[in-house]
């Protein structure tokens, strides 16, 4: 076994550890003046757990950090009374709040993506390049092994993605990585079986991996198709206008600044592309895999009507 699967399977394991879900009215959560209760114990949120409270009671985040240490409590007291003896699923690690998510939330969680990667490595051979692994939002890039920056610049990959407090459903997506400068692209997903939701009962994941990585090789070559494909001003201004609208301001300016600082100013399908993946990997993971999903539409030619990318 690999060395690197060997040290992420420690450490979901040290992440397990201690774990526990307490499924109880939404009355069972209170906010005091030192912080957050549960069932009148004191507890720690993480950020997003302390977001998902705030959503559920309809109190944006933005709303609640502006207000002042006393009136948060009251505040937030109110709205989350309205949810009465609606039940909710907390998941707990120690004393620490992970998530809040329905009761009827179907576990996922990150042992099934060590399951995944483990097959994955003994079937084809594919190992880690890219390892987030966190109970928010893991995401583990496979690639064959042997690949380098030095073997040929486009390799097929595999990514697995999860959360295990409600932030996306378990998925397994095609791609394609450039290994010298760590950009990955995602193929938009039509297949029923890459994708299961953490909803229902019984759900087994059984994904057809050859299946993912024959769509990802077919997507190498049209990634290298892609070269000299020229954009002209108007596509180029289209493109980053649409970034913006779609993907957010941010991640506009970060394209463009990329596109003309390492990619030649996007001179062609292949750099364009090539400066949004690398975009991508300024903004956090669950954004990062967005951007990426959008880079592999602008490749199959799904955005942009006149604008074939394939």
């Amino acid at each position: 076994m690999d060395s690197r699967i060997k040290s992420m399977a420690r450490k979901v394991q040290r992440q397990s550890s201690d774990r526990r879900d307490e499924v109880e009215p939404a009355t069972a959560m209170r906010h005091e003046q030192s912080g957050f209760t549960f069932n009148k114990q004191a507890i720690r949120t993480t950020r997003i757990a302390a977001a998902q409270l705030c959503s559920l009671a309809g109190l944006p985040v933005r709303v609640y950090d502006k207000l002042s240490p006393e009136q948060r409590p009251a505040t937030f007291n109110e709205l989350f009374s309205n949810l009465g003896d609606r039940h909710l699923m907390f998941r707990f690690k120690g004393d620490q709040l992970l998530g809040v998510v329905s009761p009827n939330y179907q576990k996922i969680d990150n042992d099934v993506l060590m399951v995944v990667v483990r097959r994955a490595f003994s079937v084809l051979k594919l190992v880690p390049v890219t390892t987030i692994l966190s109970p928010e939002y893991s995401f583990i890039r496979l690639i064959p092994e042997g690949q380098s920056a030095s073997s040929r610049e486009l390799t097929p990959c595999m990514t697995v993605a999860n959360s295990e407090i409600g932030l996306s459903a378990f998925r397994i997506m095609a791609g394609v990585f450039r290994m010298v400068c760590g950009n990955g692209l995602i193929v938009e997903e039509k297949q029923r079986d890459w994708r299961w939701v953490h909803y229902g009962s019984d759900v087994e994941v059984k994904p057809n991996l050859s299946e993912v990585m024959y769509v990802a090789n077919r997507h190498v070559r049209l990634m290298d198709g892609t070269k000299g494909r020229y954009l002209n001003v108007e596509q180029k201004i289209a493109l980053a206008n649409s970034i913006k609208r779609d993907l957010g301001v941010k991640v506009g300016n970060a394209f463009t600044e990329a596109a003309n600082r390492d990619y030649y100013g996007g001179r062609d399908w292949y750099c364009a592309i090539n400066a949004l993946t690398h975009a991508a990997q300024l903004f956090q993971p669950l954004k990062q895999t967005e951007i990426e999903e959008y880079s592999g539409r602008i490749l199959a030619g799904s955005i942009f009507n006149g604008f074939e990318t394939n």
